[in-house]
């Protein structure tokens, strides 16, 4: 495979060349590569041999398939305002969020922290604030 034969950058820049993605500096510097390097010819010739199969797979695999009245289905199905769901699908049970939300607190209640608990966060919280302020005056007073 010629694709590996080329370092990343220039492996690339022949990728935007082939996409036709290029400034001019970037141009003549891929033709520059092409005319000197026979792997980054290569890796050209393996893009575009990739991308004409690719046309032709997809070319072949849409041949197949009927798409006359495609569109229309699809503009049907948007313009219905139909709530109802397909034939033979169950339709989804729907909740408000507000009833879940209620059924799942009175489902599994919270233990209140017991109270020394309470004290020391508090005191923590106050404690953080207050080295916080320190950090912020020590700080301005060095500006």
């Amino acid at each position: 495979m010629i694709l590996m034969a080329l370092r990343p950058d220039q492996l690339e820049l022949v990728h935007r060349f082939f996409d036709g993605e290029l400034n001019r500096d970037e141009q003549a510097e891929v033709e520059a590569l092409l005319s000197g390097d026979g792997d980054a010819r290569g890796a050209l010739r393996e893009l575009r041999s990739l991308d004409r199969s690719t046309r032709n797979e997809l070319l072949a695999a849409t041949a197949q398939e009927d798409f006359t009245d495609w569109w229309d289905h699809v503009e049907q199905q948007m313009k219905a305002p139909s709530l109802e769901p397909p034939t033979g699908v169950e339709p989804i049970q729907r909740r408000s969020t507000i009833s879940m939300v209620r059924d799942e607190i009175h489902a599994s209640p919270v233990e209140p922290a017991p109270s020394a608990w309470r004290g020391w966060l508090i005191a923590g919280l106050f404690a953080g604030a207050a080295i916080g302020s320190a950090i912020g005056v020590f700080a301005l007073a060095l500006n």
